[in-house]
């Protein structure tokens, strides 16, 4: 059996950013964004809104997804428990990837990996936030249960996949390194917060037993979310 008390133990650790001002952009790009398409901007915001776009470049205002009803931010920027980001981060997911809800729960696909013959089975997505530091061991939980991931069988880049069920893709044949490019693109460009968060931010993690040792400060760690695609036989 696998040892997932690291996961266990971040699911109770306070998780703060170290630097919130990227979170901070992402957030007021989100809601310039969608009130420059719902009633149209004023002639600031665009300024502002084009300033920062040259940060995110692949961002799409008019489709971003990001939800900022009444100023409050989609993602909690103060310190909070890691299973309370995950459940934050799985709702930006989901809004961001409403196309691809069928790949969430698993599609029909058949699977051409070299020196093999098709096999057939199902395909499906996967959102998992990763902690890495130069001194521990890598913690990974998957955002949809905050808990660590079920073993799956590993997809590789060069595998080819037929997705048998109609879906929103412009095509049924991808390979499997296009596919996740193309489906990483299309949440970038729907949730800012979550283009922060898949190139990567420094965070630190406490918990209660720190006070028991205050000359111990915790390690920084890179938080990235990532999108993955899993075979089911």
């Amino acid at each position: 059996m696998p040892d997932h008390s690291l996961e266990d133990a971040a699911q109770a650790c306070d998780v703060a950013f170290t630097d919130i001002t990227p979170l901070q952009t992402a957030t007021f790009v989100a809601a310039i964004a969608q009130r420059s398409y719902q009633i149209g901007p004023s002639p600031a915001q665009l300024s502002a809104l084009e300033l920062v776009r040259q940060a995110h470049r692949v961002i799409s205002p008019t489709a971003v997804t990001d939800p900022t009803a009444g100023g409050t931010p989609a993602l909690a920027l103060v310190s909070q428990t890691m299973a309370t980001l995950c459940e934050q981060v799985k709702w930006l997911w989901i809004q961001a990837s409403q196309d691809f809800t069928p790949l969430m729960e698993g599609l029909s696909a058949r699977r051409l990996r070299s020196g093999q013959a098709w096999t057939t089975g199902r395909v499906a997505i996967a959102g998992h936030l990763s902690l890495r530091s130069e001194t521990n061991s890598p913690i990974v939980l998957d955002v949809t249960t905050g808990e660590w991931p079920l073993p799956e069988l590993p997809l590789e880049a060069r595998d080819i996949l037929h997705l048998k069920t109609a879906t929103a893709l412009p095509q049924e044949l991808w390979l499997v390194a296009e596919l996740t490019t193309h489906i990483t693109t299309w949440v970038r460009q729907r949730s800012p917060l979550l283009a922060c968060l898949l190139d990567g931010q420094s965070i630190t993690l406490s918990s209660p037993q720190d006070a028991l040792f205050p000359e111990a400060k915790p390690a920084p760690r890179q938080l990235c979310f990532q999108i993955l695609l899993h075979w089911l036989p």
